[in-house]
């Protein structure tokens, strides 16, 4: 499952390398929103018509998730109707799969990392340091 907050600060991560992106699908907004006064079948926001007619004009799709099928995704049917090219990635969760996320998001935008990013992973990396002596073997 993957939450809207996660959704959001994907948007935030895509925007920090100044990528112009469509996420699909787009529920950051509409899972979570506030309290409405009034109930609304439908609620605003989530991936815009205007924005998905556009995808097939994309510089690359890149398909989070390393459980998707080959064929019959979004990013693939992009590139068979489209020639839109795509990339298969893991959800960026954990420090190899968000290495590549980056990686992919630096290749893209011609960017180096935005130095938040590099000091989040290096206070992943330093709390894993700090963490292990107490862990090392612990019964699982």
């Amino acid at each position: 499952m993957v939450s809207p907050a996660d959704l959001r600060y994907l948007k935030e991560v895509l925007a920090d390398f100044g990528l112009d992106a469509t996420l699909l699908p787009d529920y950051s907004d509409t899972l979570d929103g506030p309290q409405l006064d009034e109930y609304q079948k439908i609620p605003s926001g989530g991936t815009p018509v205007k924005s998905v007619n556009a995808m097939g004009r994309a510089r690359m799709s890149l398909e989070l998730g390393r459980t998707l099928p080959q064929t019959g995704t979004a990013a693939a049917s992009l590139q068979s109707r489209f020639g839109v090219a795509h990339r298969t990635l893991g959800w960026p969760l954990g420090v190899l799969e968000t290495d590549r996320f980056f990686a992919a998001l630096s290749e893209l935008s011609g960017r180096p990392t935005p130095g938040k990013h590099l000091q989040e992973r290096g206070r992943l990396v330093d709390s894993y340091v700090d963490a292990h002596k107490y862990v090392f073997g612990a019964a699982p």
